[in-house]
């Protein structure tokens, strides 16, 4: 989402399995937005949601943090 004022935040608090994904305006102080990179490369939204994609769709959804890439691994061109 470089170059927008556009955030991914999820639906309801970070302990729920499967909560929807929405794009909405950025703001600094909405837990729901904070988002963090792993060394491992996982994409964290509290200590135990990750950021992974769903096979054979065009989607994501928030999962238990497995530690073990594959779904929940990413890669992006740090340089946007």
């Amino acid at each position: 989402l470089a170059h927008t004022q556009l955030c991914i935040e999820s639906e309801s608090e970070v302990t729920y399995k499967g909560v929807k994904l929405l794009l909405k305006p950025c703001a600094p102080s909405n837990r729901r937005q904070h988002w963090k990179e792993t060394s491992i490369n996982d994409i964290r939204l509290g200590p135990k949601s990750c950021l992974e994609t769903v096979h054979g769709k065009e989607m994501v959804r928030i999962s238990k943090c497995h530690e073990m890439g594959s779904t929940q691994q990413w890669q992006h061109d740090s340089k946007v």
